[in-house]
């Protein structure tokens, strides 16, 4: 307070503020919780449902709401032609577990430098205003790849898209020679064992899926169409935790290779049940029902996956007559359908 006047100064983490930790002049805000982010949404107008996928998309950060709803001025801090090359690569992936050797060889692949040199550049990004990279430990990530997106679409070129259907291999030929037919709980225990992490797995996928909705949805049909016909039982089983982030890329090419699959002598779906490692099959074709579009098709997937469960002697909920259940009931249907 100066002459009665009290003046509020809006500072960031990079401006160099003497004071103290018992300063009385320094106001420090709260960081805002999930619950409250999502609260303070649906109180400004947004469903539930929008304000969950508001909150994860965003990270609660207030400067990537601004953009993503126009409030205020669009342009990040970190547009420039240095900052954004870098994010273009980084987004092909979104997240990474460095623990994984897998994954520093990608990302240091993508940046055509060493990966040390990598995380010194980095580094750099992450410390300035409104960062657009987070890290925790050993983990990287874009805060909200949604966010990157738009900065990057138009920089995308022929040997992009070829670098991220070559990573989309890489991935999803990740298996162990040595486990055979392995349990979800068998899974789980080798899953550190496996050459890349779960994340950026989940970060390549969500990248085709950022495409789809961003004017590119023939290019990332294309791309699991050809990644359909490379799939073995083995990489089935492998990728069977990434199937509802798979058909939400294509639920055409998706269903396509369900059907297809189930007209074989030996169809390589039912590994899954086997195994018990069917229940995100499920999920992937409860999700692509809620489309008044595919719902027939779920359902006749659904019925002729119904004899690779055994009723009498299993103890989940999860089969696909609670599937076909869930779909078609009257009360709260997951679905759009118009019932008459």
């Amino acid at each position: 307070t100066i002459n009665n006047h009290t003046y509020i100064f809006a500072v960031s983490p990079s401006d160099n503020i003497r004071t103290t930790e018992n300063d009385k002049n320094l106001i420090k805000l709260p960081t805002i919780s999930r619950d409250g982010f999502v609260n303070g949404l649906i109180e400004a107008g947004f469903e539930r449902e929008k304000a969950e996928t508001i909150s994860n998309e965003t990270l609660r950060n207030i400067s990537i709401l601004r953009r993503r709803n126009e409030f205020g001025e669009r342009n990040a801090s970190w547009n420039n032609e240095k900052n954004i090359l870098t994010l273009k690569k980084l987004s092909f992936i979104n997240k990474w577990n460095e623990s994984f050797e897998g994954d520093k060889e990608i990302v240091s692949s993508l940046m055509h430098k060493s990966y040390q040199e990598v995380k010194e550049e980095l580094h750099n990004l992450l410390f300035i205003d409104d960062s657009p990279l987070a890290n925790i430990y050993l983990y990287w990530r874009l805060k909200s790849p949604s966010d990157v997106y738009p900065y990057i679409k138009n920089r995308l070129t022929e040997n992009d898209y070829t670098d991220i259907e070559n990573i989309l291999g890489l991935i999803s030929n990740d298996t162990l020679e040595n486990v055979q037919h392995p349990t979800k709980h068998i899974l789980s225990l080798y899953s550190s064992s496996l050459k890349y992490s779960y994340q950026i797995k989940e970060g390549i996928y969500y990248m085709l899926i950022l495409m789809g909705i961003n004017g590119e949805q023939e290019r990332a049909n294309d791309m699991m169409v050809r990644e359909f016909n490379r799939y073995t039982e083995k990489k089935l089983l492998f990728n069977h935790q990434f199937l509802p982030l798979i058909a939400e890329i294509s639920p055409t090419a998706f269903l396509d290779f369900i059907e297809k699959d189930l007209r074989l002598e030996k169809p390589k779906t039912k590994i899954l049940f086997e195994t018990e490692n069917h229940i995100e099959l499920l999920w992937a074709l409860e999700t692509i029902a809620r489309n008044k579009e595919h719902v027939f098709r779920v359902a006749n997937i659904l019925l002729n996956l119904c004899p690779f469960i055994d009723l009498e002697n299993t103890n989940s909920q999860q089969t696909p007559l609670n599937s076909l259940r869930g779909i078609f009931r009257i009360i709260s249907p997951e679905t759009n359908l118009e019932y008459k």
